[in-house]
């Protein structure tokens, strides 16, 4: 789905430059400016920089109207001169004008690009139906049970109740509330591995004598220790003991159940449970009264159920968290996300004051490090039960980032008048971050220094197979950074799209060269990544594309309002006698200028143009009929162009707000009167068994120190087949594998009163 987006969206990028370009013409012919953009760089000829501007008389101009903080404009336009005793004051005007042809081509391109996104998100919902119909999952044949009785751990009486809806049971996982046991045996699992591989060379490590193997670790430097953080050997053993005491505790506690996960054998039979077992929240509230004992486990207990996620993306270190928890970690996580877009704003803010190229290489390298400031906000600050709900939270973190600092952030900061400015104003900021996301983003991917290092370098030198192997493992990716990175390029492109309509056209290169240098890490650096499923496509499709398209239309709206963006307003009287003449006159920053004033000329007024910033009233949509009596500025042109671009961006505005309305109430009557489960899909022909590599729900956790995942269940009499990975070297059942086996007492202990989830397997009958 991400490379089919991709291309799609490369397409439509593609043919909306194409529709643009009656504009592009326009802005760079004499229409628009005299001398055609002559000095402004190729790549912004045919946007809407304004090269041709005058200096002309403003004898109400006074320094308070640049003191405003309702007006965003910059102290260069503002120039004064003292004659004989007299102060004149002057203001800088842009003379580039746009017609009703303009905003009517940029409105035709709305319309196509609202159409496009739509048909996109349409079709995107069809294939995910064939691609899940196509490739039969666990999922497709499992149940997860989120409400268990908590002393339901017995997998035969679960297996007694969900075949009572037909169909064989294949694999009952019963999930306990052990997350901080497990978390406390990988952190000593990787800690002994840490020890294994400080050791010294020539010595063999043992993992039964670990006072003697951390002696003989090789000592960590001071610097280390400080800057990295990094344990020397006795202090990585002290770590091991107490957390082999917190584990043993675990043996004097009753672990209860938290999750029930149930294979069934065919696909049908997974939809006839969900469809028995899913009664409407009403029915709930009510206690059922028309449910059949039977359908109730135990006679009495009224299950909540629902798909799962694939196996491979449950985090069953994670797996119990309750509801609560979860608001308060997501409000933390996201004030601390917050609070790191601030400090970017900031750094884009200070670095724009010295070039736009500056202020581009500053976003750029805030969006190199977003990925990881969102990692790890996520790791510290959330628990998620999925690696689909994980990566979602990380999506909305790095697309908030992004835009705001990529988009958002440039508008603010940058002076009104300066957004047809041809050099350090807005376009060109946006052109400097389209080139460094071009140049930049590309060269750094296929690089790839981190894994390149790894395999060139530590690899060869590495002591043992083990340690070299672990170097070839590839780059982890997160396929949340690949969807932000994707629609940080369409939000950019659309929100300047209408001062700078080439950039569809950079959008449509940088899209391509994303999709290829993708294709290439995925085929030759990149780790396998969980099967997350289409959380993120969906979600994108859903609500990032939709607030893509608000923006557009609502900002272009309010940029076509504005023009020319010099807050000048022609007061019709002429000059007086004193203005006429040539001045030397000197900018609020102490720049000289030369102003030629006629006697033709006339007067003119300061007057804010940026709608955006009115305050009582507030002003939507910017149409001309807004502007303030007396200091109108617009043509009359200009204002029918405002009043289709403002009324049409109301249009996309209702639309995106009755579709999301839509589908709220049409969920919350499904949920509260019709049913929790609505399939998706033909049902597959293939039994669970038959299906290939298929993987059922074993309770495992994986580390990037550790080349294959920890097992965290019983797996003696488990098929292997069915774990869904294969280490060559140790095959099934190993206790390399298993996190049971890490501390003899645990293992004798669960075989008496469980502590880890129990995963059991039945064999189906044989077929006739």
């Amino acid at each position: 789905i991400y490379f089919w987006t991709l291309r799609m969206l490369a397409i439509l990028t593609l043919l909306a430059g194409l529709i643009s370009i009656p504009n592009m013409i326009f802005f760079n012919s004499t229409d628009y400016s005299k001398n055609r953009q002559a000095g402004a760089p190729w790549a912004l000829q045919g946007s809407a920089v304004c090269t041709d501007t005058e200096w002309v008389a403003c004898p109400t101009c006074n320094r308070n109207d640049w003191k405003s903080p309702r007006v965003r404009t910059t102290k260069n336009r503002f120039a004064t001169t003292t004659i004989d005793g007299q102060e004149l004051r002057f203001i800088l005007r842009n003379n580039c004008t746009i017609s009703f042809n303009e905003g009517l081509v940029s409105f035709v391109v709305l319309v196509f690009v609202v159409v496009c996104i739509w048909a996109i998100g349409e079709v995107s919902k069809r294939r995910e139906v064939r691609f899940d119909e196509a490739l039969q999952t666990a999922t497709d044949y499992s149940i997860e049970v989120q409400n268990p009785p908590l002393d339901a751990n017995d997998p035969d009486e679960w297996k007694a109740f969900f075949e009572q809806f037909g169909g064989h049971c294949t694999v009952v996982t019963i999930a306990l509330d052990n997350e901080a046991l497990i978390r406390a045996l990988l952190e000593r699992r990787t800690l002994m591995r840490q020890i294994e591989y400080a050791l010294k060379p020539g010595v063999h490590f043992d993992p039964n004598n670990l006072p003697e193997m951390a002696k003989q670790c090789i000592p960590v430097a001071s610097w280390k220790k400080m800057l990295l953080f990094k344990k020397d050997g006795n202090q990585m053993y002290a770590r091991i003991l107490e957390l082999e005491n917190i584990a043993r505790e675990w043996t004097k506690k009753e672990v209860l159940v938290s999750n029930v996960f149930v294979s069934l054998e065919t696909e049908a039979a997974q939809r006839a449970a969900l469809e028995a077992l899913g009664i409407p929240l009403v029915e709930l509230w009510r206690g059922a009264p028309n449910m059949p004992k039977e359908h109730k486990f135990r006679g009495e207990v009224i299950l909540s159920t629902r798909e799962p996620a694939e196996p491979s993306t449950i985090r069953w270190q994670d797996l119990d968290v309750s509801f609560t928890k979860t608001v308060v970690q997501t409000t933390i996580s996201y004030i601390v996300t917050f609070g790191f877009i601030i400090l970017g704003v900031f750094a884009i803010y200070f670095a724009g004051l010295r070039s736009s190229l500056a202020s581009a290489l500053t976003i750029k390298i805030i969006s190199i490090v977003t990925p990881l400031v969102a990692t790890q906000i996520n790791n510290r600050f959330e628990t998620r039960s999925t690696e689909g709900g994980r990566q979602a939270s990380l999506y909305i973190k790095m697309t908030l980032i992004r835009w705001v600092h990529s988009a958002i952030t440039t508008a603010i900061i940058l002076p009104f008048d300066d957004t047809v400015e041809e050099m350090q104003g807005l376009i060109h900021t946006v052109y400097a971050i389209f080139i460094t996301e071009m140049v930049t983003s590309p060269i750094i991917a296929i690089l790839d220094i981190s894994s390149t290092v790894k395999k060139h370098y530590f690899a060869p030198r590495a002591p043992d197979q083990k340690r070299m192997n672990v170097n070839f493992q590839g780059t982890f990716y997160e396929m949340s950074e690949r969807y932000t990175d994707m629609t940080k390029i369409i939000f950019l492109t659309l929100f300047y799209a209408d001062i700078w309509p080439i950039g569809f056209f950079f959008a449509a290169v940088t899209l391509v060269i994303h999709y290829w240098s993708d294709k290439f890490r995925l085929l030759r650096s990149w780790a396998r990544a969980p099967e997350i499923g289409s959380e993120i496509a969906e979600f994108s499709r859903v609500y990032f594309f939709s607030a893509c398209l608000v923006a557009y239309a609502v900002m272009q709206s309010y940029r076509y309002a504005g023009y020319p963006f010099d807050n000048v307003c022609d007061a019709g009287t002429p000059v007086g006698g004193t203005y006429v003449g040539n001045y030397t006159a000197s900018t609020w920053h102490g720049v000289n200028i030369t102003v030629t004033i006629d006697s033709n000329d006339t007067n003119h007024f300061f007057c804010s143009q940026d709608m955006m910033r009115y305050r009582n009233p507030r002003v939507y949509p910017p149409t001309s009929n807004k502007q303030p009596a007396g200091f109108e500025w617009m043509s009359s042109d200009q204002a029918d162009a405002a009043g289709l671009l403002g009324w049409g961006s109301v249009g996309v505005l209702a639309v995106v707000v009755l579709v999301y309305f839509k589908g709220f109430f049409m969920s919350v009557v499904r949920i509260l009167f019709i049913d929790s489960y609505q399939s998706s899909g033909k049902e597959g022909n293939e039994d669970f068994t038959q299906v290939r590599d298929i993987q059922a729900y074993v309770p495992q956790v994986s580390h990037p120190s550790l080349q294959y995942p920890v097992v965290a269940s019983e797996i003696d009499d488990f098929p292997s087949r069915f774990i869904g990975w294969h280490d060559p070297a140790y095959p099934h059942p190993h206790p390399r594998h298993s996190l049971i086996d890490d501390l003899p007492d645990l293992d004798e202990h669960n075989r008496g009163v469980p502590i880890f989830s129990t995963v059991k397997y039945y064999e189906p009958p044989a077929k006739e």
